[in-house]
Parts: C-alpha cells; sequence; structure tokens
C-alpha cells in the first residue's frame, strides 16, 4: 500500500473544492480539547495516523451524494451541507478516513467552533507564544504547546500570554514575514520571550506550509459496496462505529429517492403524510447489488 505526502496548507486549500465527505460518513463530533490536542500533536512531531481518500471520476461523481466539510463548526446546528459539484470538471477525493482530524484542522485554521459555556460562544484557535514547550513527564497527555478556543485574543496577563490566531499563519508563504507581523505585540519583552514567540511562529509556520504532515493513501475503485466495507474497516480502528451509524451510512447509500441524512435531521410537519422509504440503489443512478444482510 503506497501512501502520498502532502502538506497541511494544500489540503486546507483544496476543502470543498477537491475534497469532500461521502454520504455513508458521520457528522463531526470533536470537542474543542481533541482539536487542541490535535495541533499539539502536529506542533509535537507526534504521529497523526494515515488518511484514506477515494478518487471518484468525473463521470462518477453525479451518482453519489456528497457533503461539504464544516468550516465554521455549531454544536446547535451541527450538519453538514450537501455540496453541489455540478462545476467541477475533475475527479474529486471523498474522505473515507481522517474526517475528524481534517474537519478540526479546517476549523482551526480557517473557521470558527460554536460551543455552550455558560453561554453559546463563538470561538476561533489560539496559541500562546508566551509559553515555553516543556512537556510534563509526569503527565504525559498535558499539552506542550498552549493552544486554546477563545472568543479573542484579550489577556489580563500580557506578561505571559500572548494569544495568536492560529489562521493568520496561512496568510504568509514565508516565516520571516509572519514573525515580522508579531515586532509590534513583543517589542516590551525581553529577549528570552521575544525569541520563544519567534521560535513558536516558525514552527507552526513550518508545519502548516513545509512539512508533509498529511498521508494518505488513494482508493481508486469505483465499485461503491467495495467501497463501503473499505470505510466500515478502516474506521474501526478510531471511534467506534455504532450499530446506529453503520445503519445510517447503509440506508443513505442505498435511499435513491430520499437522503436518509437530511430524513433524520430536518423534522417534518406532524400533518405531513408519511412518506414511503425506498432503498433499491446505492447510487442515484445505478442499480447495484445490496450488502449481506
Amino acid at each position: 500500500m503506497e501512501y502520498r505526502p502532502i502538506v497541511i496548507r494544500e489540503v486546507i486549500k483544496g476543502m470543498n473544492k477537491d475534497y469532500y465527505l461521502p454520504a455513508i460518513q458521520r457528522e463531526f463530533i470533536w470537542t474543542t480539547e481533541k482539536i487542541e490536542k490535535l495541533f499539539d500533536s502536529i506542533m509535537g512531531d507526534f504521529p497523526i495516523g494515515s488518511f484514506l481518500f477515494w478518487k471518484v471520476k468525473e463521470e462518477n461523481k453525479h451518482d453519489w451524494i456528497v457533503y461539504e466539510f464544516i468550516r465554521n463548526f455549531d454544536k446547535e446546528i451541527p450538519h453538514n451541507k450537501e455540496a453541489d459539484v455540478n462545476g467541477i470538471n475533475k475527479d474529486i477525493f471523498l474522505v473515507l478516513d481522517g474526517q475528524h482530524r481534517l474537519t478540526s484542522l479546517y476549523v482551526g485554521l480557517k473557521g470558527s467552533y460554536r460551543h455552550f459555556y455558560y453561554k453559546w460562544r463563538t470561538t476561533r484557535l489560539y496559541l500562546n507564544l508566551l509559553k515555553y514547550p516543556v512537556p510534563n513527564e509526569d503527565n504525559p497527555q498535558e499539552l506542550t504547546y498552549q493552544f486554546e478556543f477563545r472568543e479573542n485574543s484579550f489577556s489580563d496577563t500580557q506578561d505571559k500570554e500572548i494569544w495568536y490566531e492560529v489562521g493568520r499563519i496561512l496568510d504568509y508563504e514565508d516565516a520571516e514575514d509572519a514573525k515580522a507581523d508579531l515586532k509590534d505585540i513583543t517589542s516590551n519583552l525581553n529577549d528570552d520571550l521575544q525569541q520563544n514567540a519567534n521560535k513558536l511562529i516558525g514552527r507552526l509556520h513550518a508545519r502548516v506550509h513545509t512539512v508533509l504532515t498529511i498521508n494518505y493513501y488513494e482508493e481508486k475503485s469505483q465499485d461503491y459496496d467495495k467501497v463501503l466495507n473499505i470505510f466500515v474497516r478502516a474506521n474501526s480502528g478510531g471511534v467506534p462505529l455504532e450499530y446506529s451509524d453503520l445503519l445510517l451510512s447503509t440506508a443513505t447509500a442505498k435511499w435513491n429517492n430520499l437522503n436518509a441524512r437530511d430524513e433524520i435531521n430536518e423534522p417534518h410537519p406532524k400533518s405531513e403524510p408519511t412518506r414511503r422509504l425506498k432503498m433499491p440503489l446505492l447510487s442515484r443512478t445505478q442499480n447495484r447489488s445490496q450488502l449481506d444482510g
């Protein structure tokens, strides 16, 4: 099995242009703490696992219901939007394994995370540039780098905290330009703290722009039954698929006239007549054999 490496920046640029989600994927469920831990692992050069992309040929892309990645996540309305691929004149990739990690990167670098903490808050991912990256040997689970979802960069202790919005690193192709952007907010710090801030920015820039962090295997089969089986096996090692997840994945794949996700997520008026659900097809246009059972 041959894996291909790619930098995070390139994947982020291709989200909802080259990379989409198949309807068999469950919805995003990661907490802010898990996203922070993912970024901490990337900064610390820990492996974040491999990815599995399904290459769907251009002529087949209309056969499947596909969804966009969530950029601005809202725990109150966590549903993915169905993607419109009509104007895309090329092959596309559907993510079979790695949805939560890629969504987390997208939210952390380009979007926001709205959640309830005493009140509903819309937060973005920040990095404290003044925390020295010293691992806690007594507690390996503790984050080495201080990533945090916050409503803003304000701090009462500016001698200990300078919160840098992580997504700003995408604005700079050169790490030195990203460091130069800090001069105004770090000019009053001592040399050690200035050096620490510059090191963290340089490291963040490298992990996003130059280090080949994303390693993926490309599945080229256009046989949907095979791909569904690959999906189930690939996802058995992460957050385990519940039986209800598998049922929804299979129903979504097989319903022809209705979208299983939408039928579950969007309540219908009580007065609306009961709909007759049909499950004859795996795709929108093609007859395929049903799964065993």
